[in-house]
């Protein structure tokens, strides 16, 4: 009876594990048929369910670019521009001498640091830094700055000679202010502008000449203050799409000091070329 049993129970187990022997690392369950006789059972799941690990956030592709954009800034780079006086009829009447060659008198300016306080995310914001401003003023008259004793700054004639090169440089160190707007997320689409003040700190006055006497180049190069103002004040605006910027620098202090020269106001025009 008992071996009978015994077979039937074995018949039975094989019909729910056979499939399963063969994996010896699937669970057992022992039965035990009495007579010291034990059925090991060897239970499997095919159905095991699949599970997906969930990628850590460090690892995730798709992070959302617009969490914390760039904030764009168009101050740092190299401008290029051109210098003219803004004189009344006055002053120029007076100072014939003033007469200027705008294809000769260039604005270079080297903006080597920016910082930008955003208002609104990168859209709207507070620009401000540091550059170097080289300004040239070219006189086309064969006329000589000179300074009378410090006390004024006059073009005195200089005929017969006739001058290639008869240039005011004056150097300054400016600092800006700037409130700035921009339309994109992408720098490359972006639309943005600018407007504020820059001022500046004269630290250089050049005037340099370039003639010939009796066949022989003459080159001259004399350093002074010229009278000219030792701070500057200017309303400034700049405009751009993508890498390009364009800026317009209007001057509202005199270029010269006050009663020690004539009024006459910087105005200078030109685009950066570089960009950093």
């Amino acid at each position: 009876m008992k071996v009978t049993a015994l077979f039937i129970s074995l018949f039975f187990f094989s019909l729910l594990g056979y499939s399963q022997e063969e994996n010896p690392e699937s669970d057992t369950t022992k039965v035990s048929l009495g007579g010291g006789t034990e059925i090991i059972i060897i239970k499997n799941s095919n159905d095991v369910s699949e599970t997906s690990a969930e990628t850590p956030d460090s690892l995730n592709t798709e992070k959302k670019h617009n969490v914390d954009m760039q904030n764009f800034t168009y101050w740092a780079g190299i401008d290029l521009g051109v210098n003219t006086l803004w004189i009344s009829d006055r002053v120029r009447d007076e100072n014939e001498w003033l007469d200027i060659d705008e294809k000769q008198s260039i604005s270079f300016s080297l903006n080597v640091i920016e910082k930008k306080i955003p208002l609104i995310k990168h859209y709207l914001g507070l620009n401000t830094g540091l550059g170097f401003t080289w300004q040239n003023f070219e006189f086309n008259d064969s006329l000589s700055i000179v300074n009378l004793g410090g006390d004024s700054i006059v073009g005195l004639s200089a005929s017969p000679l006739e001058y290639e090169k008869n240039r005011l440089r004056v150097g300054y160190i400016k600092i800006p202010l700037l409130l700035e707007i921009n339309t994109s997320k992408q720098e490359e689409k972006n639309f943005h502008i600018a407007a504020g003040f820059i001022a500046g700190w004269n630290y250089r006055t050049v005037f340099k000449q370039k003639y010939e006497v009796d066949n022989d180049t003459v080159k001259s190069k004399v350093k002074g203050d010229y009278n000219v103002s030792p701070f500057s004040l200017e309303a400034s605006a700049r405009v751009g799409y993508g890498d390009l910027t364009l800026f317009a620098s209007a001057s509202i202090t005199s270029l010269f000091e006050e009663d020690k020269g004539p009024e006459v106001y910087p105005f200078t025009v030109g685009l950066t070329v570089l960009a950093f």
